[in-house]
């Protein structure tokens, strides 16, 4: 497609539109000293504080790590989840959002398996299929977590430096700030540049990109930072993502595409995602095709 494979962004952020929340910006406020402060005892304490004052739970700090307690109703999609398995990524994600702004937590797009343990077990699968069947089809599986301060420290985004088993979570304390501050960063471990790093992963980007829209459709914008100037992707990345917008719907999908022409990533067209989608066709040929869940480009302006 017309996209070169290494792409110069023109912005290092990106706002959605202003929140005015004190709360928001103290979150944001805390974060930023935690890196510049390169997370001395005295920042976390504070941030530690700030948390447990916003979620109103006490909390434990281990390992430069944050475990506490939510309560799980018996409609949430993972109440029901055999022991030992947990979840990861947007599913525990909204859930700390939620209790961290007293909303009703919204509908994952698809749950996110953990376990702590060492080798997979046959019954890995089969809990798979159950409760992540659309991404056990492309290849998920359950994610075994044989160290919580590994596992937290290589994540992609810092939003989801968060593992829930049950009712216990255990995230970091940047993790929970950004969460918070409605921000999106690259990991250290990804290379942000806020960490001074000049090369991002473009899946990560695009990652914070889908987020970004699901977001602002959701009329609860986030910040979206710490990306470098250069960002390489394939289409095959850039169809996975599309593909999970439309999961949770058109208007998402379209946000998806004009974020990413507005950042530069995508060259301007008068409708960015039916451009996207004609480019992208002839990745849904084959079996195993991509765009699952997309119309046709035609249909869109039908």
């Amino acid at each position: 497609m017309a996209t070169p494979s290494t792409l110069s962004i023109r912005h290092r952020s990106l706002r959605g539109k202003a929140t005015g929340q004190s709360v928001v910006e103290s979150a944001r406020t805390l974060a930023t000293d935690l890196i510049k402060g390169s997370s001395s005892r005295h920042t976390v304490q504070q941030a530690q504080a700030f948390i447990q004052d916003i979620l109103g739970t006490p909390t434990s700090l281990t390992e430069s790590y944050l475990t506490f307690s939510l309560e799980i109703a018996a409609h949430q999609a993972h109440a029901s989840l055999p022991e030992p398995y947990g979840i990861k990524g947007g599913a525990a994600r909204e859930l700390l959002a939620a209790r961290a702004h007293s909303r009703q937590a919204r509908a994952p797009r698809d749950l996110d398996l953990i376990r702590r343990g060492t080798f997979p077990v046959p019954a890995d699968s089969a809990v798979a299929r159950t409760f992540m069947p659309h991404d056990y089809q492309h290849g998920a599986r359950v994610e075994l977590i044989r160290s919580m301060p590994r596992y937290l420290s290589t994540r992609d985004i810092t939003v989801n430096e968060i593992a829930m088993f049950g009712a216990t979570v255990s995230l970091s304390v940047l993790g929970a700030l950004d969460t918070i501050g409605h921000l999106l960063r690259p990991t250290r471990y990804r290379g942000g540049s806020i960490h001074r790093q000049r090369f991002l992963d473009g899946r990560v980007f695009l990652k914070m990109v889908r987020l970004y829209a699901e977001a602002e459709c959701h009329g609860d914008p986030v910040l979206l930072v710490g990306i470098p100037d250069e960002v390489s992707f394939s289409d095959c990345d850039l169809a996975l993502q599309l593909d999970k917008a439309f999961q949770r719907n058109d208007d998402v999908a379209r946000t998806f595409a004009d974020t990413l022409v507005l950042l530069g990533a995508l060259p301007a067209s008068s409708d960015p995602l039916a451009k996207l989608l004609e480019e992208l066709e002839p990745l849904r040929l084959g079996e195993q095709g991509l765009l699952p869940h997309a119309p046709r480009s035609t249909s869109l302006n039908s």
